[in-house]
């Protein structure tokens, strides 16, 4: 078996305490170039998965003309 990702080994110290994961999403829209713009939110992570949940709101919903 491969040894977990930093990402991983992140989430895996904050998601159990009080606004961890919320602290989690925080700084992977730090890290990952423009997802910032929709505010993602990462519910849970396992090896290989992870769920993510957006708001739906108007710099995620609008249609480029």
């Amino acid at each position: 078996m491969t040894t977990p990702t930093t990402t991983y080994q992140m989430w895996k110290r904050l998601a159990g305490r009080p606004g961890g994961s919320r602290l989690f999403s925080a700084a992977a829209m730090a890290r990952v170039p423009y997802s910032a713009s929709v505010l993602p939110h990462v519910v849970r992570m396992e090896r290989g998965f992870a769920e993510v949940t957006v708001p739906k709101w108007f710099f995620v919903n609008r249609k480029l003309v």
